[in-house]
């Protein structure tokens, strides 16, 4: 009995810390393409 009510635990601690990581994590991937495009613009303005 003890087992169940020990993965309903961790089960739940894992699935709020991902509640919690994904703005964070949606936030550095919209950083990571926003850095990526201004770079691809740049690279176009230096070659054209």
């Amino acid at each position: 009995m003890e087992d169940i009510f020990g993965q309903g635990i961790v089960l739940g601690m894992l699935a709020t810390g991902l509640r919690l990581a994904t703005p964070y994590l949606l936030a550095a991937l919209g950083e990571m393409f926003t850095q990526r495009s201004v770079f691809i613009i740049w690279v176009w303005k230096v070659l054209c």
